[in-house]
Protein backbone atom coordinates (compact mmCIF):
# COMPACT_ATOMS: atom_id res chain seq x y z
CA UNK A 1 0.00 0.00 0.00
CA UNK A 2 2.92 2.44 0.88
CA UNK A 3 4.51 1.79 -2.66
CA UNK A 4 1.21 2.20 -4.35
CA UNK A 5 0.82 5.65 -2.20
CA UNK A 6 4.11 6.45 -3.07
CA UNK A 7 4.12 5.67 -6.80
CA UNK A 8 0.73 7.95 -7.03
CA UNK A 9 2.15 10.75 -5.52
CA UNK A 10 5.28 10.70 -7.73
CA UNK A 11 3.08 10.88 -10.88
CA UNK A 12 1.04 14.04 -9.73
CA UNK A 13 4.55 15.57 -8.63
CA UNK A 14 5.11 14.96 -12.19
CA UNK A 15 2.82 15.75 -14.11
CA UNK A 16 2.33 19.10 -11.87
CA UNK A 17 5.73 19.98 -12.54
CA UNK A 18 5.47 19.61 -16.63
CA UNK A 19 2.53 21.47 -16.46
CA UNK A 20 4.26 24.13 -15.20
CA UNK A 21 7.02 23.59 -17.47
CA UNK A 22 4.93 24.00 -20.28
CA UNK A 23 3.61 27.16 -19.15
CA UNK A 24 6.21 29.78 -20.63
CA UNK A 25 6.25 27.73 -23.81
CA UNK A 26 2.39 27.91 -24.07
CA UNK A 27 2.25 31.66 -23.38
CA UNK A 28 4.86 32.89 -25.94
CA UNK A 29 2.74 30.97 -28.47
CA UNK A 30 -0.80 32.34 -27.50
CA UNK A 31 1.29 35.88 -27.69
CA UNK A 32 2.08 34.99 -31.15
CA UNK A 33 -0.61 33.70 -32.17
CA UNK A 34 -2.94 36.57 -31.35
CA UNK A 35 -0.31 38.86 -33.29
CA UNK A 36 0.09 36.48 -36.03
CA UNK A 37 -3.77 36.54 -36.81
CA UNK A 38 -4.02 40.34 -36.33
CA UNK A 39 -0.95 40.78 -38.88
CA UNK A 40 -2.74 38.00 -41.21
CA UNK A 41 -6.07 39.22 -41.77
CA UNK A 42 -4.62 42.94 -41.96
CA UNK A 43 -2.78 41.70 -44.87
CA UNK A 44 -5.08 39.35 -46.69
CA UNK A 45 -7.89 41.63 -46.35
CA UNK A 46 -8.39 45.27 -45.65
CA UNK A 47 -6.38 45.70 -42.80
CA UNK A 48 -4.24 48.53 -42.45
CA UNK A 49 -0.92 49.12 -41.71
CA UNK A 50 -1.44 50.20 -38.52
CA UNK A 51 -2.93 47.28 -37.55
CA UNK A 52 -0.38 44.96 -39.00
CA UNK A 53 2.63 46.79 -37.85
CA UNK A 54 1.75 47.18 -34.31
CA UNK A 55 4.80 44.06 -33.34
CA UNK A 56 7.06 44.95 -35.85
CA UNK A 57 10.43 43.82 -35.57
CA UNK A 58 12.28 47.60 -35.95
CA UNK A 59 14.19 46.54 -39.08
CA UNK A 60 10.83 45.38 -40.52
CA UNK A 61 9.49 48.75 -39.73
CA UNK A 62 11.47 50.50 -41.44
CA UNK A 63 12.53 48.32 -44.40
CA UNK A 64 8.24 48.34 -44.92
CA UNK A 65 6.17 51.60 -45.22
CA UNK A 66 2.84 51.66 -45.46
CA UNK A 67 2.91 52.56 -49.07
CA UNK A 68 4.98 49.77 -49.86
CA UNK A 69 2.44 47.85 -47.13
CA UNK A 70 -0.50 48.90 -49.48
CA UNK A 71 1.18 47.79 -53.02
CA UNK A 72 1.92 44.66 -51.26
CA UNK A 73 -1.19 44.16 -50.42
CA UNK A 74 -2.33 44.75 -54.29
CA UNK A 75 0.67 42.57 -55.35
CA UNK A 76 -0.91 39.50 -53.70
CA UNK A 77 -4.46 39.99 -54.43
CA UNK A 78 -3.26 40.25 -58.23
CA UNK A 79 -0.68 37.55 -58.04
CA UNK A 80 -2.49 34.72 -55.55
CA UNK A 81 -5.72 35.82 -55.37
CA UNK A 82 -8.41 36.74 -52.65
CA UNK A 83 -9.19 34.33 -50.04
CA UNK A 84 -12.35 33.15 -48.98
CA UNK A 85 -13.09 32.46 -45.77
CA UNK A 86 -10.06 33.72 -43.89
CA UNK A 87 -6.88 32.17 -43.32
CA UNK A 88 -6.58 29.40 -40.87
CA UNK A 89 -3.63 28.93 -38.28
CA UNK A 90 -1.89 24.99 -39.47
CA UNK A 91 1.43 25.05 -37.85
CA UNK A 92 4.00 26.48 -35.26
CA UNK A 93 7.52 25.76 -35.73
CA UNK A 94 10.49 26.69 -34.23
CA UNK A 95 13.65 27.51 -36.63
CA UNK A 96 16.50 25.47 -36.02
CA UNK A 97 20.20 26.49 -37.52
CA UNK A 98 22.33 23.00 -38.32
CA UNK A 99 25.49 24.67 -36.54
CA UNK A 100 23.99 26.60 -34.14
CA UNK A 101 20.81 24.91 -32.56
CA UNK A 102 17.81 27.41 -32.15
CA UNK A 103 18.29 30.69 -33.28
CA UNK A 104 15.11 31.98 -31.46
CA UNK A 105 13.07 32.27 -34.55
CA UNK A 106 9.85 30.54 -34.66
CA UNK A 107 7.44 30.30 -37.27
CA UNK A 108 3.27 30.62 -37.67
CA UNK A 109 2.11 29.21 -40.93
CA UNK A 110 -1.52 29.92 -41.90
CA UNK A 111 -3.41 28.48 -45.11
CA UNK A 112 -6.32 30.35 -46.93
CA UNK A 113 -8.47 28.72 -50.03
CA UNK A 114 -8.52 31.02 -52.97
CA UNK A 115 -10.88 28.33 -54.84
CA UNK A 116 -10.82 26.06 -57.32
CA UNK A 117 -8.17 23.58 -55.32
CA UNK A 118 -5.68 26.97 -54.92
CA UNK A 119 -4.62 27.92 -51.53
CA UNK A 120 -3.11 30.98 -50.01
CA UNK A 121 0.08 30.67 -47.26
CA UNK A 122 1.42 33.09 -44.91
CA UNK A 123 4.43 32.30 -42.94
CA UNK A 124 4.82 34.80 -40.22
CA UNK A 125 8.50 34.43 -38.51
CA UNK A 126 8.82 35.86 -35.04
CA UNK A 127 12.25 36.88 -33.71
CA UNK A 128 13.34 38.40 -30.18
CA UNK A 129 13.60 41.87 -29.96
CA UNK A 130 14.03 43.67 -26.72
CA UNK A 131 13.06 41.03 -24.63
CA UNK A 132 10.04 39.73 -26.75
CA UNK A 133 8.75 38.35 -30.06
CA UNK A 134 7.97 39.99 -32.89
CA UNK A 135 7.54 39.95 -36.33
CA UNK A 136 10.64 39.43 -38.39
CA UNK A 137 9.46 39.01 -41.64
CA UNK A 138 6.62 37.14 -43.31
CA UNK A 139 6.16 35.44 -46.64
CA UNK A 140 3.15 34.79 -48.91
CA UNK A 141 2.91 32.24 -51.68
CA UNK A 142 0.04 30.53 -53.27
CA UNK A 143 -0.37 27.30 -54.40
CA UNK A 144 -2.25 24.75 -56.16
CA UNK A 145 -3.63 21.27 -54.32
CA UNK A 146 -4.62 18.46 -57.19
CA UNK A 147 -7.17 15.83 -55.84
CA UNK A 148 -5.39 12.40 -55.84
CA UNK A 149 -6.90 11.10 -58.61
CA UNK A 150 -5.87 13.54 -61.25
CA UNK A 151 -2.46 13.89 -59.04
CA UNK A 152 -2.00 10.37 -59.70
CA UNK A 153 -3.23 10.34 -63.37
CA UNK A 154 -0.65 13.24 -64.12
CA UNK A 155 2.18 10.95 -62.26
CA UNK A 156 1.14 8.13 -64.75
CA UNK A 157 1.73 10.31 -68.32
Amino acid sequence: MKKLFFIAVMVFTLAFAGSCFAEGAGSTFSKEEKVADNFVAALMNNGTYAQASTNFSADLKKNLTEAQFNDLKKQIREQVGKVNGGMQFVTYNKVYEFRKGYNGAEELVYIGSLGNDKYARVVVIFVPEGGKNVIGNFAVNGFEAKPQAQQQAAEKK
